[in-house]
């Protein structure tokens, strides 16, 4: 018994040993006694009595949070920790750290000198004081942490939006001391070395946004980047370090929001090419509807983004199918112009049809006398008489008076004409004067002597004598109306025809001036068929098959029937064939090019968003002097 007492009173004297050789404060009120015996000042830097010895002080940024991005401003909002360390020999309250009582103490942050750190980037930044955090370790080493919320300015790019990537950064530094007296560095990075990757400049934990991948998604550990400038005012380099993180776009928004759409209202564009363009009110709002959706998307985009000038993949892609959407409306104007312009030369052929009596007198008047129908058209113009000009049949009568009857007519109308004009026919007394004179004239000298039983009489607006006999609509001859549509349709045919027949190729364009539509063998098969019809016989070879202008007249007439022989076209040989007006060419061919443009812009903009230049990867960037640059 007497050896287990004096054992456990031997166990009792180590242990009070062991205690009584703890040694420095337990808390901060003793460690600030032990401040004020040193004579400590916190004003003063750890190393103001110490020369050419700077202070080391290491940073990093804990992200908490990343809360949100300002793409229009260019910044980003976030929530984190700032923390610094450094070493400070007057703080050390044990020489053997082992033998401390406490290995950190925690203290209130106004207590200790601190290097005066600044956030270059920010924009609007909250220090929280319910989130700063001082602790002093045994050696003196000093941890600060204090919780920041605010908004950084990042120079942002968006080249390949929706599929951009940004690299934003804290830019730190101490600007009212030179590296002569604080040299700041990441946290574990190297003292010597600048412009390059070292330590660890941000760390946190995974994140998840619903617009962003952050850092991919995984632990964050980026590197720091530790820079100098040249402060002319301080006479000297001050470090300046670069904490960055990285954060890349998820699609999916922009992708449903404005790709899809625009994929729609591509094929919207498209269906427009189905409806005939005789509707133009409904292929017009079909046509317009997708390049205002465009703008409006591109309004769209560009709201999220600054005002920049460079090239966005994005608004590159939309600028392009809007240009597609435009081609489609502008193509419905020229078609509508093309459709004019053969609607006025399918009119000629109702002209024709319009005068098909008198055409068919003509070609009857042309077999039977064996003249050309332009030479025929010469004997209908008018014949000057007198000072006026008649009618074809006024001339034709007198053609077959006699001579010496004639020319006494001729020397009565024109006494008559006198005397009437000395009168005056202004007057109404002097109308009917003139008219008294003219029946109490000889027969010989009266108009209806010169063709009995014609009647005479003076138009009561116009004062001029008017002979119905002479008349070809009264007669129910050939009229000048008919005959001057005869001459436009003939001039059409000189336009095309410089020789007195047509060959199958003069004939398929004198053709087309009529709203008609063939191709060459279809031409000729079809002079071929009604030279036949005529009695005509044709030759093997149908490309050496003539016609002449009467022929080609009576075959417009019965064009109705010889048109059936024309086979339709497949739907891919129209924008090729001449047999198809202008109209339906580019329709049908515009119809068939459109999915290709299409595809075609779709293929090119995706292949060509790799060459759109991407942001300079900060932080892990090979070339860090493009950092300096992009900043």
């Amino acid at each position: 018994m007497k050896r287990c007492a004096i054992l456990t009173c031997l166990l009792l004297q180590s242990c009070n040993a062991g205690v009584d050789e703890c040694v420095g404060p337990q808390h901060a009120v003793e460690f600030e006694k032990v401040l004020q015996r040193k004579g400590y000042q916190k004003s003063m830097p750890p190393n103001f009595a110490k020369q050419n010895v700077s202070v080391d002080v290491q940073v990093q940024f804990f992200l908490q949070s990343f809360d949100a991005v300002d793409e229009q401003h260019e910044s980003v909002a976030l929530t984190g920790f700032l923390r610094t360390w450094w070493t400070d020999s007057r703080l050390a309250f044990a020489q053997d750290p082992g033998k401390a009582c406490v290995q950190a103490l925690t203290v209130p942050d106004d207590m200790l000198w601190g290097p005066k750190i600044y956030i270059y980037n920010a924009i609007k930044l909250t220090y929280e004081k319910n989130g700063a955090l001082t602790t002093v370790h045994a050696n003196g080493t000093v941890f600060h942490s204090v919780a920041i919320h605010g908004s950084l300015k990042c120079a942002m790019q968006f080249h390949r939006m929706p599929y951009d990537s940004h690299g934003c950064f804290l830019k730190l530094g101490c600007y009212s001391e030179t590296t002569r007296s604080i040299q700041i560095r990441p946290r574990y990075g190297s003292v010597h070395d600048y412009m390059k990757q070292t330590g660890l400049g941000v760390v946190g934990d995974k994140m998840f946004s619903p617009t962003w991948f952050i850092e991919g998604e995984q632990l964050i550990r980026s590197p720091g980047i530790r820079t100098a400038h040249f402060w002319p005012d301080l006479g000297g380099d001050t470090d300046i370090v670069f904490l960055p993180f990285q954060f890349s776009r998820r699609p999916g928004y922009l992708v449903r929001m404005v790709l899809v759409p625009s994929w729609l209202f591509l094929v919207v564009s498209y269906t427009g090419f189905f409806i005939d363009p005789a509707s133009a009110p409904a292929r017009a709002a079909v046509a317009l509807l997708p390049v205002l959706i465009m703008r409006s998307l591109q309004g769209f985009v560009f709201s999220k983004l600054p005002q920049v000038a460079t090239c966005v993949w994005l608004i590159d892609y939309l600028l392009g199918s809007m240009i597609l959407c435009c081609y489609a409306a502008v193509h419905l104007a020229v078609v509508q112009l093309l459709l004019g312009l053969e609607g006025r030369a399918a009119e000629n052929l109702k002209r024709l049809q319009n005068v098909e009596d008198t055409a068919r007198k003509l070609i009857d008047k042309s077999n039977k006398d064996k003249k050309f129908v332009a030479t025929l058209l010469s004997e209908y113009t008018p014949t000057p008489h007198l000072g006026t000009l008649v009618s074809y049949l006024a001339r034709k009568r007198e053609d077959r008076a006699p001579e010496s009857e004639t020319q006494g007519r001729r020397r009565a109308f024109s006494e008559v004409a006198e005397e009437a004009a000395a009168i005056g026919k202004k007057d109404k007394a002097g109308e009917d004067a003139a008219q008294s004179l003219l029946r109490s004239e000889s027969p010989t000298r009266t108009l209806e002597s010169v063709s009995m039983p014609e009647q005479v009489d003076e138009h009561f607006a116009l004062h001029v004598q008017r002979n119905s006999a002479h008349s070809p609509i009264a007669q129910n001859a050939t009229t000048e109306g008919d005959l001057e549509v005869i001459r436009y349709l003939l001039s059409l045919w000189t336009d095309e025809v410089p020789e007195p027949t047509a060959t199958p190729e003069m004939l398929r364009r004198v053709m087309t001036r009529f709203g008609i539509y063939m191709t060459v063998p279809d031409a000729a098969k079809i002079m071929c068929m009604f030279l036949r019809d005529k009695g005509f016989d044709t030759l093997d070879d149908i490309s050496r098959v003539r016609i002449i202008f009467s022929l080609f007249m009576e075959l417009m007439l019965d064009i109705e029937k010889y048109r059936v022989a024309v086979r339709p076209l497949r739907w891919y040989q129209v924008p090729l064939s001449q047999g198809v007006p202008w109209s339906m060419r580019l329709d049908v061919g515009m119809r068939m090019l459109f999915p290709f443009c299409v595809a075609l812009h779709a293929a090119i903009s995706i292949a060509l968003i790799d060459i759109y230049p991407e942001n300079p990867e900060v932080g892990l960037v090979a070339d860090l002097r493009s950092v300096m640059q992009w900043q």
